[in-house]
């Protein structure tokens, strides 16, 4: 309920003053949820699955047959009115009941029933990868947002110092090739910068249109959620395992299959058509009562029957493989996480190191006891250590993603 609230929230804000909308990774998904449009397509699926089990349960109609004749009293132009005669009249009508056997029916029903929940699970998996996809898509914007920040960051910093060689210059405290090494530094920010802000457009463009917003609504990234701690991280394989939508899609495909070959062998058991009928010969009425059916002597069904026990026992193959493949995914997405998380932590120590030596080369450049050379080789390994920093924060993070969608959890 909080969830659905704070959605609505979010979605009543849309394109207020024409602002890009900030989400959070967890709206992201949550909107998407509601406004994906593959979803909103497979959605229909589940409705049309549900509406079989109405037809499956529908019994046949009975039949209504007429018919009349009558015979001519003798040769043209005798008197007309004697074709109206009673002994020249036959007519009648017969009513057909077809009455299936083998319990048809309930099986029908129950093969229905199990095709429906093959659907309702197959559209919880769609929004498990969908999770996966819009949650990637919101980090590729993160990324972007990083590695713009981190470059505009850079930027300012030889900026700045530009002004201050201009200014040394002048005072002849430095060399010309000093000021112009700085200057194409600069330069070089300025143009990653550019094509910095052009990832970031495009990143947060293909999450607009995963979030169904198409070209009608901009979004940004706003990193207060940005999946710090995984869900599932200490999670057991053996107890999530059997919760995975993909396997209850599997499960409930076998059932399917066993529910169609039981329906199939029901097939080959003839049907009854009872038949009650009444006629009335050259004014003689007369009543009927017969019953018919097929005689299985050459199509008792074999071709299906055999088709569908095949497709049973590939079903529980599949079912089987898939969770096999299912408990490599969840421990193998587990110990990633956890190598993801120790490398983030390494980062971090480099980071703070790096920030260190570049301060103190900073100031001992603009003191003038050491060269431009080795304030710009501080200054990329500041860079290179705080790129390397965002890299394993964002690969810890899609661990954090792969983690969720194989333990089937929610965000």
């Amino acid at each position: 309920m909080k969830k659905k609230a704070t959605l609505f929230l979010v979605l009543a804000c849309m394109g207020a003053n024409g602002s890009p909308l900030r989400l959070t990774l967890r709206q992201a998904v949550n909107i998407s949820l509601e406004k994906n449009p593959t979803l909103q397509r497979q959605a229909f699926d589940v409705q049309a699955a549900h509406e079989d089990i109405v037809s499956s349960g529908l019994r046949p109609n009975p039949q209504v047959s007429l018919n009349g004749d009558m015979v001519s009293a003798g040769l043209p132009g005798d008197n007309p009115g004697s074709l109206l005669q009673p002994q020249n009249k036959m007519y009648g009508f017969s009513v057909s009941f077809p009455l299936e056997t083998g319990g048809k029916r309930s099986k029908r029903v129950a093969n229905a029933e199990w095709n429906y929940a093959v659907s309702q699970h197959n559209l919880d998996d769609a929004k498990r990868q969908t999770v996966s996809l819009v949650a990637n898509a919101w980090l590729d914007a993160y990324q972007a947002k990083l590695n713009r920040d981190l470059n505009l960051k850079a930027q300012s910093l030889l900026d700045s110092l530009v002004a201050v060689n201009r200014t040394r210059l002048r005072n002849q405290v430095i060399t010309s090739t000093d000021l112009a090494r700085s200057i194409v530094a600069a330069r070089q920010y300025a143009i990653q910068v550019e094509e910095a802000e052009l990832g970031v457009s495009h990143a947060e463009h293909t999450l607009a249109f995963l979030l169904g917003f198409g070209t009608a609504q901009t979004v940004e990234v706003d990193s207060q959620d940005s999946l710090d701690e995984a869900p599932g991280k200490d999670a057991s394989v053996d107890s999530l395992v059997e919760a995975r939508s993909d396997i209850k899609m599997a499960k409930a495909q076998w059932e399917a299959a066993k529910t169609n070959y039981q329906l199939q062998k029901s097939l080959a058991v003839p049907d009854l058509t009872l038949n009650t009928d009444f006629s009335e010969q050259q004014g003689v009425p007369f009543y009927g009562l017969s019953m018919s059916l097929p005689l299985p002597v050459f199509s008792r069904n074999q071709g299906e029957i055999s088709k569908a026990e095949i497709v049973s026992r590939q079903t529980e193959m599949s079912l089987n493989a898939l969770r096999s493949q299912a408990r490599f995914e969840m421990l193998s997405a587990q110990e990633e996480y956890q190598t993801h998380a120790k490398e983030k932590a390494a980062a971090l120590l480099n980071l703070n190191e790096s920030g260190n030596v570049l301060e103190t080369v900073e100031y001992s450049y603009r003191s003038g006891s050491t060269t431009i050379l080795d304030f710009l080789d501080a200054q990329r390994t500041w860079y290179d250590t705080w790129q390397a920093y965002n890299d394993a924060s964002i690969s810890q993070r899609r661990s954090a993603v792969r983690l969720v969608s194989a333990f089937g959890l929610s965000l």
